[in-house]
C-alpha cells in the first residue's frame, strides 16, 4: 500500500511539472520554427468603425504573412454604402496601409495573403471605418490571422 501511494505521488508531480511546462510554452510569442501563427482576431457582428487596432507588434524584425477574411452583413435588407478596411505595419523604410473596400449588400472579401516586413516595436494594426453611402445599415465581419514566416 505505501509503495503504492509513493507511485502515485511522484505519478502526480511529473503530471504536475508537465502541465507547467506546456503552460510556459503557449505564453510566449517566440517561435520554434516558422511559419508560426502569432496572433489572430476575430470579430463578428460590428456595427462601429475601428481605428488603428493593434494586432501584433513585433518584439524583432521579421518577414510576416496576414491572411484575412472581411464580410459585411445587410440588417433587415437594407442596403447602400461600403465599410474600408485597411491593414498598416512599419517597414524598414516608412509606414506602410493596404486596404478594400466591403460593400454591405451581404459582401465578401478574401484577401490574398499579404506579405510584409514589419520592425521591431511597431505594430501591425487594422482599421474598419465607413467607406461611403450608408455602412450603418450593415454589420461587418473580420477574420485575420498573422504568421511569422522568419
Amino acid at each position: 500500500m505505501k509503495r503504492y501511494l509513493v507511485l502515485l505521488f511522484l505519478f502526480g508531480l511529473s503530471v504536475s511539472g508537465l502541465a507547467q511546462t506546456a503552460k510556459t510554452r503557449s505564453e510566449t510569442t517566440q517561435c520554434a520554427a516558422f511559419p508560426c501563427v502569432v496572433a489572430s482576431v476575430q470579430l463578428t457582428n460590428q456595427s462601429q468603425q475601428a481605428l488603428q487596432v493593434p494586432i501584433y507588434t513585433p518584439p524583432a524584425d521579421g518577414l510576416f504573412r496576414i491572411s484575412a477574411y472581411e464580410e459585411t452583413q445587410e440588417i433587415n435588407g437594407v442596403s447602400g454604402g461600403f465599410w474600408r478596411f485597411t491593414f498598416g505595419w512599419t517597414d524598414p523604410l516608412l509606414h506602410r496601409t493596404i486596404q478594400g473596400d466591403v460593400y454591405n449588400d451581404s459582401w465578401s472579401v478574401l484577401w490574398a495573403p499579404i506579405n510584409i516586413r514589419a520592425v521591431a516595436g511597431q505594430p501591425i494594426a487594422y482599421s474598419v471605418k465607413p467607406g461611403g453611402g450608408n455602412p450603418g445599415v450593415t454589420t461587418w465581419n473580420l477574420y485575420i490571422t498573422v504568421e511569422q514566416l522568419q
